[in-house]
């Protein structure tokens, strides 16, 4: 996309500057008109895509990726953000995530990186990776451990917060 198209508001464009840590963020922010969302339905995003930056992807010993969340999506794709297309009946998308979390995910990227100032993981010799594919079933099991921890996790920070919200709010009054 071209810098004339972008707009002021609209459907989000989802750039490599987006993809952090497992998390998507919104820093660097452009939009594109509406109507791109039907003239680019190919490249709309929706919640659970499972990105990763191509460009860059390890940094300070880390891989760039997260899944979409519902308050990112719709958005666009743009250049060198790799979408997963993952087929359901095989793989599980928190398992992948999972997985793109593990050492030997980290090694394998690194290994096949190509470019020195500016290194950079080709789609194709991404999709060669192999990697340990267990039943359907242990995925799904693997996933909703993960969601449990992630909704202890969610309670957990919800709770941290209202007791710090309760610390300065007891501060100030004791020191009024």
């Amino acid at each position: 996309f071209k810098l004339s198209e972008y707009s002021s508001s609209g459907v989000k464009l989802l750039q490599i500057a987006n993809v952090s840590f497992q998390e998507i963020i919104w820093d660097n922010l452009a939009y594109l008109p509406e109507e791109y969302m039907d003239s680019y339905s190919n490249l709309v995003l929706q919640e659970r895509d499972l990105l990763m930056a191509l460009n860059r992807p390890i940094l300070g010993g880390r891989i760039k990726f997260a899944f979409l969340k519902s308050k990112d999506a719709p958005s666009i794709l743009y250049q060198r953000v790799g979408k997963f297309v993952i087929d359901k009946k095989r793989l599980h998308p928190s398992y992948l995530f999972g997985f793109m979390l593990t050492q030997y995910f980290y090694n394998e990227l690194k290994n096949r990186l190509a470019g020195s100032d500016q290194p950079y993981i080709n789609p194709t010799e991404l999709v060669k990776m192999k990697f340990f594919l267990p039943p359907l079933s242990l995925q799904e099991e693997f996933a909703g451990v993960v969601a449990r921890v992630e909704s202890l996790g969610g309670r957990m920070g919800e709770s941290t917060r209202q007791v710090e919200g309760l610390f300065e709010s007891l501060l100030a009054e004791s020191f009024s």
